[in-house]
């Protein structure tokens, strides 16, 4: 059949059955456009609090995970990243791209787009530098939160030392001895939502080693990673997952200053010293101890099992001057003090103590002036 045949014979066709099959094929077309979509894809969040006690932001911890994210786009946009740290929203899109579309073959040529825009996503986030005092795991990671799609990631890099609240590590205590509560004591309100989304944290424990911030041991990392997992867990998130090790090794980027957390001053399980809150072991001008200081005083006596015969364990009791008084409140100090070597003596399972009674010697040169009791372990034959 030749061309001018064909037409002459469409031609031939009568008009509205012409239009009707026009219509016909209109209508399927458009129900194709409308009823196929691009798949949506989980986006990737990095966040970083990058405080001067903190190594400089890095990609190195992640960088099979970034890559994985690129080489498994299909679509324009589908390696997109998020960037968030403090003062800083940015994004950089991983996608290989080959003029207006995605370079579908894999090889070489693909590798090396994806590599040439990790290391321009590197550089950026080396960069990175907070840009206000104080260091805020739980505002970065609100800020990446709200820039992430459910089903999405975010990556938090952060030594977990919050100065900022509702999270401030500076004012929260021996909180390395319960971080379960610690996180249970922020406010709903004050916390982020991560439905449908999963959280990873990079870096929890590991200061700059040039920083004022002391470096965290076993324990304190412990602490830290209890700490986070369940403010993630409370935050409704998908997934919780700690990434352990140093998150970095380069020097911070910030020069704004940063206060510092202290540890728990626990040298060994049988040398050292635990700070006790007296809002959180006592109500005002009570020596009753409080529930919530329990997990504290288990720590204690745990450790202290375990000592040799010779350990002791001293409690100090504090109480401050008050106007018209010429000293401390002398009873309310030994009486608090006491009461903590009660409770440590008489717990479950017993643990073997003798009590001796407070030295009479007491210092009066700064206040708040402390009271003395002891109680040591007997020897067991």
């Amino acid at each position: 059949m030749s061309l001018h045949t064909f037409i002459a014979r469409f031609r031939s066709t009568p008009p509205a059955v012409v239009v009707v099959a026009v219509a016909v094929i209109a209508a399927i077309i458009a129900g194709g456009l409308t009823g196929c979509s691009l798949p949506a894809r989980p986006g990737l969040t990095l966040a970083y609090t990058a405080s001067i006690n903190e190594p400089a932001p890095s990609t190195g911890p992640i960088t099979e995970l970034i890559t994985e994210h690129a080489d498994s786009a299909r679509y324009p946009e589908d390696g997109m990243i998020t960037i968030v740290a403090p003062g800083t929203r940015t994004t950089i899109d991983l996608t290989p791209m080959r003029g207006s579309e995605v370079e579908a073959n894999p090889g070489v040529r693909r590798d090396a787009m994806i590599a040439d825009k990790s290391t321009e996503l590197a550089n950026t986030v080396g960069d990175l530098a907070a840009s206000m005092p104080g260091l805020d795991p739980v505002g970065v990671l609100d800020q990446a939160l709200q820039r992430t799609e459910p089903g999405g990631t975010v990556i938090l890099t952060t030594s977990g030392f919050a100065t900022v609240a509702p999270l401030d590590l500076t004012s929260a205590g021996a909180w390395m001895s319960a971080p379960t509560a610690l996180a249970d004591a922020v406010g709903e309100a004050d916390l982020p939502d991560a439905t449908d989304k999963n959280i990873t944290f990079a870096g929890l424990g590991y200061p700059a080693v040039t920083s004022p911030q002391q470096a965290a041991g076993p324990a304190a990392r412990d602490a830290l990673t209890t700490l986070y997992t369940r403010l993630c867990e409370r935050m409704n998130a998908a997934s919780c997952t700690i990434v352990d090790g140093p998150a970095g090794t380069f020097e911070p980027t910030t020069t704004v200053a940063s206060p510092t957390v202290t540890l728990d001053r626990i040298a060994t399980h049988c040398v050292g010293q635990i700070d006790i809150d007296s809002n959180l072991a006592f109500s005002p001008n009570s020596a009753d101890l409080l529930p919530a200081v329990g997990p504290h005083l288990n720590q204690v006596v745990d450790s202290f099992r375990a000592c040799p015969a010779t350990a002791v364990i001293t409690a100090t009791g504090y109480s401050a001057t008050v106007p018209g008084q010429d000293e401390p409140g002398t009873n309310l100090e030994l009486a608090r003090a006491a009461a903590v070597l009660t409770d440590c003596a008489t717990s479950e399972p017993p643990a073997t103590f003798w009590a001796q009674p407070p030295p009479e010697d007491r210092s009066s040169t700064t206040p708040p002036v402390a009271r003395i009791a002891r109680i040591s372990r007997l020897a067991t034959g």
